[in-house]
C-alpha cells in the first residue's frame, strides 16, 4: 500500500475516533442532542436552588437508557458524595416490581386478574367484611379494591375496606401486600425468592436491596432528609415491604421499565391490560389523568404517558414514560422536597406533554416551601418572613407550613414560633400551631402560664401527635415553683 493511501486510512480512523469521542459527550432526548457536561451543571444548579441533597436519574430514549447519573450528597451535613452505586429508597415505585411479577404470572396462566383473590388466599384481617370476597387482583393493581392504604394509619386498629370494591379509586399499600402473599401461595415461594426468579435475575437487575436492615448501615445508601435538609434516621424493616421498601438506583429501575415495555419480557396483551385506563382521577382542558391496571396514566391528543410516584419519609421518587414515543425518565431523591425535581428534568430532557400532572397544586406547594427554605439559607429568616407575609392566604399550604414549623424547631425556635403565629392568623383551629407556641413558651421563654393556655387550646382540638398532657404537667410544676 502506498504511503499516500496509508495516510488516507489513518486520517479516516482518526476522524472516526474523534466522532465517537464527540458522541460520548452527548445523549439524545426528545430527538435533541444534549451536552452531558452542560446537563450535569444544570442538575447541580437545580439541586442548589431546590435544597435537594441528591438525585439519581435516568433518561430513556427509544426504549433504551440514553443517560444515567447521580448527583449530590448521601448525607447533606457530612457532605458524603454519592456515586452511581448509591442506593435510594424507591418508595412506592417498589410496587412496579410486583406489577411486573404479577403480569408474568398472567402470561404463564398462573394468575387470573378477575378471579376473586380470596380464592387464592384468604385474608383474615378482611374476612369480617363480606365485600372482601368481591376483590380481584385487577382491582388491587388498579387501586380500586377499596382497601385502605395502611392498617397502622387507622385509629380504629383494624384493616378496613373504605369503598365498595371496583367502584372508586382508593390507593392501597395493604392491597399490594395481599397480592404479594397471594403470589407466594401460588408459587409456594417467599417474596424475596420469587421476585428474584421472575424479575430480578432474568432482567439482570443487580443494584437492588429489597429492604434496609441494621446490617446495611455500612453500605452505600442515601440518607433521607426533611424539608429543611435535616438528616433523618433510615427506615429499618425486618422483612421486605413489597409496596415501598425496595432500595435501588434510577438506572436499575429504568432497566426494569424498559423491559416491561419491550414486548419480550411481557406479552403485548399484558402490556395493554397494564396500561388500560380504569378510572379517571383528574381532568384538564385536553388531558385526563387516571389509574390503569398497574400504572397511573396521563392521556391527551398526542400521547399516553404512564406514571408512578413514591413518597417515603425523607425520600421522593417519580417516573414518566411514553410507550408511544418510547421516551421517559426516572428519578430518586433523598429529600421530602424531591417531588419538585420532575418538572425541571422534563423541561431539560424528554419534554413530555405532562402538564396536567406536573402542574398539580401538590408540586406547586412544595416549590413554595423549597423557595422559602432557600431564601432562609441564603438571606436569613427576615427575608423568608417578608416573603411569607406578602403571600395571599390561598398561596399558603397550612399542612406543609406546619411540617416546616416542626422541622425548624430543632434548628431555629424563633422561626418555628413565627411560622406557628402566621398559621394561626388564618387558621384558628391549627392544634399543631397552638402546641408549638405552648412548647416554645415553656422551654424557651420560661412562660409556663402562657404555655399552659396554648397547650389547653391544642388539647381541646384533639391534638394527639405528641403527649400534650405531659407538657401541661410541666407547666403546672413550673408555676408551682414560682417560675
Amino acid at each position: 500500500m502506498s504511503l499516500l493511501k496509508q495516510m488516507f486510512f489513518i486520517g479516516l480512523a482518526l476522524a472516526a475516533n474523534c466522532s465517537v469521542a464527540q458522541e460520548k459527550d452527548f445523549f439524545v432526548s426528545n430527538n435533541e442532542k444534549i451536552n452531558k457536561k452542560e446537563f450535569d451543571e444544570k442538575i447541580d444548579s437545580i439541586l442548589a436552588i431546590t435544597n435537594i441533597p441528591a438525585v439519581s436519574l435516568a433518561i430513556i430514549e427509544d426504549n433504551k437508557i440514553a443517560y444515567s447519573n447521580s448527583f449530590g450528597y448521601k448525607h447533606q451535613l457530612k457532605k458524603e458524595v454519592i456515586d452511581n452505586n448509591t442506593l435510594f429508597e424507591a418508595c412506592s415505585l417498589s410496587k412496579i416490581y410486583l406489577v411486573a411479577a404479577a403480569y408474568k404470572l398472567v402470561d404463564q396462566g398462573l394468575l387470573d386478574l378477575d378471579k376473586p383473590i380470596f380464592e387464592y388466599k384468604t385474608n383474615e384481617k378482611l374476612a369480617y367484611d363480606a365485600r372482601y370476597k368481591l376483590i380481584t387482583p385487577r382491582m388491587i393493581l388498579s387501586h380500586t379494591s377499596g382497601i385502605e392504604n395502611w392498617e397502622w394509619l387507622n385509629v380504629g386498629g383494624k384493616l378496613e375496606i373504605l369503598q365498595d370494591p371496583g367502584t372508586q379509586y382508593t390507593y392501597s399499600g395493604e392491597g399490594f401486600h395481599y397480592l404479594a402473599r397471594v403470589i407466594q401461595t401460588i408459587l409456594d415461594k417467599p417474596y424475596e425468592e420469587y421476585l428474584d426468579e421472575i424479575v430480578l435475575s432474568p432482567l439482570n437487575l443487580k443494584q437492588i436491596d429489597l429492604n434496609y436492615t441494621p446490617a446495611d448501615s455500612i453500605g452505600n445508601y442515601a440518607n433521607g432528609h426533611s424539608i429543611i435538609g435535616k438528616s433523618l434516621n433510615k427506615w429499618v424493616t425486618k422483612d421486605p415491604w413489597p409496596a415501598s421498601s425496595i432500595h435501588t438506583t434510577a438506572e436499575s429501575f429504568a432497566k426494569l421499565l424498559v423491559s416491561v415495555f419491550d414486548e419480550q419480557f411481557l406479552t403485548k396483551e399484558s402490556i395493554a391490560k397494564m396500561t388500560k385506563p380504569v378510572m379517571v382521577i383528574e381532568e384538564g382542558n385536553d388531558s385526563k389523568y387516571g389509574i390503569a391496571n398497574g400504572f397511573f396514566v396521563l392521556e391527551n391528543e398526542n400521547d399516553k404517558i404512564v406514571n408512578f410516584s413514591g413518597d417515603n419519609k425523607g425520600f421522593k421518587a417519580d417516573m414518566l414514560y411514553s410507550p408511544i414515543h418510547k421516551r421517559g425518565f426516572v428519578f430518586f431523591t433523598n429529600s421530602d422536597l424531591g417531588g419538585v425535581f420532575g418538572k425541571h428534568l422534563n423541561k431539560l430532557t424528554t419534554n413530555l406533554d405532562a402538564n396536567l400532572y406536573l402542574d398539580k397544586p401538590y408540586f406547586k406547594d412544595y416549590e413554595t416551601i423549597s423557595d422559602l427554605i432557600v431564601l432562609y439559607n441564603q438571606e436569613g429568616k427576615g427575608k423568608m418572613f417578608e416573603r411569607i407575609d406578602s403571600m395571599k392566604e390561598e398561596e399558603l399550604n397550612f399542612y406543609l407550613l406546619e411540617e416546616l414549623m416542626f422541622d425548624f424547631y430543632s434548628k431555629d425556635k424563633e422561626a418555628s414560633e413565627r411560622i406557628a403565629e402566621t398559621i394561626l392568623k388564618y387558621d384558628k383551629k391549627s392544634a399543631a400551631s397552638y402546641f408549638l407556641i405552648g412548647v416554645v413558651n415553656l422551654k424557651v421563654h420560661n412562660n409556663p402560664v402562657k404555655a399552659k393556655e396554648y397547650l389547653y387550646k391544642c388539647k381541646n382540638l384533639g391534638f394527639n401527635r405528641f403527649d400534650v398532657d405531659s407538657y401541661i404537667r410541666s407547666c403546672d410544676d413550673s408555676i408551682a415553683q414560682g417560675h
